[in-house]
């Protein structure tokens, strides 16, 4: 005779299955697992706590109540001073000093469910829904509050965000901004937050078609368009020359300046500060693969395996004591996305990539405070 086990996730969400007694905790969970439409390593809780294994036993009652945990847990983002993780079933974790927890309706942003991605500025979140709507919370000048746009915010497929390192007095208190840019489903933008971190795109909105990634500095956004063109805008990102930017294949930002791989593999810069100048390694910069940055600085890897570095000595940007080291191996970035994220720098972390020097395919240092979290 079969028994109902009524199965639920951390979040809530529950399904009702049919079971026979004898029957594999494998199978089980492999059905549970169809039915709540998720994937990835998991176990199934009896209702007591302990964990199913084996074969469904004949002691069980009818409507018993089990859990199907996740293992899969990422660290998405981090303001200045906090995470955000997200759970297998689309829930969120939020934790550290003053963390942005409380979405402007006054509920509890560990309470959202179905949760796609995660983004950040200094002092706040934005989230993507699977359905493709955005939720933010967190200081509004820094991109918490995105009401104004919130209409538009249909089918977002990515999120970048800003964070102003310009600290300003204003009334004897300092200050710090950011902003948030989305790409919807059709290549349009729409960006909210601060105007002085790139929060207002009206200027150059007509120019953002066919948009495919956005690259950030800590005020100012790099959109790479379908056909290898450049719009950027915001404080100290905008491209200067009379000729437009064309045949990008890839940008990274740093606090204050980009960098752009051709699809020649050489690259140019700009910007306003440390790494926005390559004059004295642009003959170097040639069969370039892939750049990481830190908040004043930029390495290349080369095709030949040659890493070649600029900008500021004290954040990367000179690399000749290790140089020799450095040959032949693959520069492999930590990127302040996915399970890693950086938390110390200069400043705040920009929006940017994180490099750690490698020796003989050893990591041997990396100026970086990380967080690393998992669910066994």
């Amino acid at each position: 005779m079969s028994i109902c086990l009524h199965v639920s996730l951390l979040s809530g969400r529950a399904v009702e299955i049919w079971v026979k007694p004898g029957s594999s905790i494998v199978e089980v969970k492999r059905r549970a697992q169809q039915m709540l439409g998720v994937s990835g390593l998991c176990r199934l809780l009896k209702h007591d706590g302990s964990k199913a294994e084996g074969l469904v036993c004949d002691g069980l009652s009818h409507g018993d109540a089990w859990t199907l945990q996740l293992s899969s847990f990422r660290v998405l983002a981090s303001t200045a001073y906090a995470f955000a993780g997200l759970r297998g079933d689309g829930s969120l974790l939020l934790w550290g000093v003053e963390c942005p927890s409380v979405l402007p309706g006054g509920e509890d942003a560990e309470e959202l469910k179905d949760v796609q991605d995660v983004t950040a500025t200094s002092d706040a979140f934005a989230a993507v829904i699977q359905d493709g709507s955005v939720v933010t919370w967190g200081r509004a000048d820094c991109g918490g509050d995105s009401s104004a746009v919130q209409e538009q915010l249909c089918g977002v497929k990515q999120i970048t965000g800003t964070r102003c390192n310009t600290l300003c007095y204003s009334g004897g208190v300092i200050s710090d901004t950011g902003a948030f840019a989305a790409i919807l489903s059709d290549g349009s933008v729409v960006t909210w937050g601060s105007a002085e971190c790139g929060g207002d795109s009206s200027s150059v909105q007509h120019q953002l078609k066919d948009v495919q990634d956005i690259a950030a500095t800590s005020s100012a956004f790099a959109a790479r368009l379908k056909d290898g063109s450049v719009v950027s805008w915001g404080q100290g990102g905008v491209w200067q020359e009379q000729d437009p930017l064309r045949r990008v294949r890839h940008i990274e930002g740093s606090d204050d300046a980009f960098a752009a791989i051709l699809d020649d593999d050489s690259v140019v810069t700009w910007g306003s500060g440390h790494g926005a100048h390559s004059c004295h390694v642009e003959s170097q910069l040639r069969g370039v693969q892939e750049i990481s940055a830190t908040c004043g600085a930029f390495a290349a890897i080369r095709q030949d395996g040659l890493v070649v570095t600029w900008g500021d000595a004290e954040c990367g940007g000179d690399s000749r004591a290790v140089q020799a080291q450095l040959m032949y191996r693959l520069l492999q970035p930590l990127r302040a996305k996915g399970n890693i994220v950086n938390t110390q720098k200069k400043a705040h972390l920009p929006p940017s990539s994180v490099m750690g020097l490698w020796s003989l395919g050893v990591v041997q240092s990396a100026a970086v405070t990380a967080a690393q979290s998992s669910i066994s």
